[in-house]
């Protein structure tokens, strides 16, 4: 059986159970979503809206929400919303596994994850991807709005569960009446791995291997993707991203230089303050002064 046939079974077995009244379990909705200065990985940090859904058995997350850290669990059932440019971490203790959604407006993502925590290691698997390429409808949209805000107290808890069972319904129709996602080529496949860098970039451990693995290509393919439709290299172009993003942390926040990197996803300092200057001329610390004076 193909590969992406295989894929769809899992995806509809994994989300079938949950679409009938009452087979939610409470849901964490997450807002703000800071990440910590002092954490270099992040687990996940998007644009758009995201449904965590657990599968198997117990995944742990932190973030800061209102300046302080908070920490939250889900199991068989239970489920993390997140707004856009929200970011939690994953504290993998015991194996378990979840299924993700990601809302953009252009596209619907799937994808079944599992954790496997053993002798203090963890592996990450991604078991099962499918990708809807349909923009959001409107109904959609303003179900994934409500969701952004606090559960009204009159309302109680239910109320945010009978919004995720619309929203899976809803998914679910999607995905009966798409075709199971084919890999993108040329143009198409560009664009994606664009959109996925643009969601991952923070994260330190971003590499070709990764992309590649994520798209089913060889990374030698991910080279010839960025050197045809990109005129340039993979790594110069997560490079202007990161030196971007950390030169606008430079003048608008007040983090040190060592967690601007960190943020940036870069684990050597030494490293980042090297590729600053070669790309502006100036060191991170002779560029923040300039701009203060």
């Amino acid at each position: 059986m193909p590969v992406k046939k295989i894929y769809q079974k899992q995806i509809l077995k994994a989300v079938k159970p949950f679409l009938k009244p009452n087979r939610l379990g409470p849901c964490t909705q997450v807002f703000e979503g800071k990440k910590p200065a002092n954490v270099s990985t992040s687990y996940t940090e998007g644009r758009a809206c995201r449904l965590i859904l657990g599968l198997s058995g117990k995944g742990k997350f932190f973030t800061i929400e209102s300046g302080r850290e908070s920490t939250f669990e889900i199991s068989r059932g239970n489920s993390i919303f997140l707004t856009p440019n929200t970011w939690i971490s994953c504290i993998p203790e015991v194996t378990y596994k979840s299924l993700s959604i990601i809302f953009n407006h252009s596209f619907l993502r799937l994808t079944i994850t599992q954790r496997t925590v053993k002798n203090g290691e963890v592996d990450l698997k991604y078991l099962a991807k499918w990708q809807s390429n349909r923009a959001l409808h409107i109904k959609e949209n303003h179900i994934l709005q409500l969701l952004h805000y606090p559960n009204p107290e009159s309302l109680g808890e239910r109320y945010v569960t009978y919004l995720l069972e619309i929203i899976l319904n809803l998914t679910w129709d999607a995905l009966l009446e798409d075709e199971v996602h084919r890999p993108p080529q040329g143009q198409g496949l560009w664009q994606a791995i664009c959109e996925y860098i643009m969601e991952h970039w923070a994260e330190s451990n971003l590499s070709r291997e990764q992309l590649a693995d994520h798209f089913h290509i060889h990374p030698n393919h991910v080279s010839r993707i960025f050197k045809s439709y990109g005129k340039t290299k993979y790594i110069s172009f997560l490079t202007e991203i990161r030196l971007s993003r950390s030169m606008e942390l430079l003048e608008s926040s007040s983090y040190n230089i060592t967690d601007i990197a960190a943020l940036c996803g870069y684990t050597d300092l030494q490293y980042y303050i090297r590729c600053f200057r070669e790309r502006y001329g100036s060191t991170p610390g002779e560029y923040r002064r300039l701009q203060n004076n």
